[in-house]
Parts: C-alpha cells; structure tokens; sequence
C-alpha cells in the first residue's frame, strides 16, 4: 500500500497476516528486505517497485491464512477430513520433488527465504487437483455416519426438551426413564419458628422444678 511515492506501508499496517501461519514478523522483515532492495534498485520510484515486487507475495500468503483459518468453523461433514487427506496425499507426494507448504514455510527449505507467491501457487495447484479428490474419498463415509447418528442426535435433542419442561412427577414416569427410585416427596420447608417453639417447650417440660427452701 503507497500513496505514490511519498508515502508506503509496511508489515501489518499494509497487510495483517491472520495467526494459523504464523508468518507475520517474518512477512514484515521481508517487506523491510524487499523495500530496501526496490530504494537500491529503482531509487527514483522505489515504493512502486515495492508494490510491483510484493503484491504477489501478499497474496499468496493471505489465501493460504485464510484457508488455513476456515479449518476452525467447518460446518459441512466430512471437511475436516478431507483436508487432513490432502494433507497427507501432498506429503506422499515428496518422494515425487514436491516440497509441501508447511514444509517450505516451516521446515529446513525456510532458510533459502523463498517467495511466498510462488510457493503458494504451487500449493493452489496441488490443492485444485488433491482436494477435490480427498472429498470423493472423504465425504460419503462422513456423510453416511452423519445419517445414521440423526436419529439418535434427534432423540437425545427431544429428551433432554423433555428433561427441562417436565416436573419431577412427570420424570418418573418409565416411558421417560425414571423408576419407583427416582420418585420423591417433596417435603415442605421447616418452619424454624414453628421448631424453635417446639423445642422450647420440650425443654421447659424436661426441666426440673426448682426445689422450695424448707
């Protein structure tokens, strides 16, 4: 982000990184590395050059944050699965040469500091080919369980409706689970005035009379 040449943004002022990659102090020292080869390089127009060298980069690691970030509220069944399959066919693949993004993010590749645009594009296109099929393999086993656990997601939802509305009369009844054990009177509170009277009679009657003075 510049304002021609007078004025550009560096790190998360220009671009916040979101936490799953953890790339964001290592995103701003690039931004520094990379504005100060574009002054060097292009000295009359360096913020330009700048954008012109980062834009891709930026953008690559903020589609590969986001999808990172998505795997944390998955509503579909089977999702979450079909990602870690992905996951594990790009790994398989490392016999073939390919480096996955983790391992080029995270692992000993790091220290090369390759840019980020092109390693993300490389992951998009594995991800185009590899997710897809993931979920062919992933989502009718998930989805079937997913069926056959309604029923019992169902009844344990209405039971537990029933639980808040019906009295403790009610909940003893078979049908709900209850039993002869599960029914109990309920006694009425004590009276502590009542008692406290009760009891200080007692006393007064077990009490000795004092003994007159012959």
């Amino acid at each position: 982000a510049n304002v021609g040449e007078w004025l550009v943004l560096l790190g998360d002022a220009a671009h916040s990184v979101l936490p799953p990659t953890g790339e964001g102090i290592n995103s701003g020292l690039e931004d520094a590395a990379i504005l100060a080869a574009s002054v060097r390089g292009a000295p009359t127009a360096p913020f330009s050059e700048y954008e012109a060298a980062r834009g891709a980069d930026v953008a690559g690691l903020l589609s590969y944050a986001s999808y990172l970030n998505d795997g944390f509220d998955l509503k579909v069944p089977g999702e979450a699965g079909a990602r870690l399959a992905f996951q594990i066919l790009e790994s398989l693949l490392g016999g073939c040469g390919v480096v996955p993004l983790t391992t080029s993010l995270f692992g000993p590749p790091s220290a090369e500091r390759a840019p980020y645009g092109p390693m993300t594009r490389r992951w998009r296109r594995r991800k185009a080919v590899l997710l897809p099929l993931a979920r062919l393999l992933i989502y009718p086993w998930a989805w079937t369980f997913a069926l056959l656990r309604l029923p019992w997601v169902a009844a344990r939802g209405l039971f537990r409706c029933c639980a808040r509305r019906c009295t403790p009369e009610e909940m003893s009844s078979p049908l709900l689970g209850g039993g002869p054990s599960s029914s109990r009177s309920m006694k009425p509170p004590i009276d502590l005035d009542g008692a406290d009277a009760e009891a200080g009679g007692a006393s007064a009657a077990k009490e000795p009379a004092p003994a007159h003075a012959v």
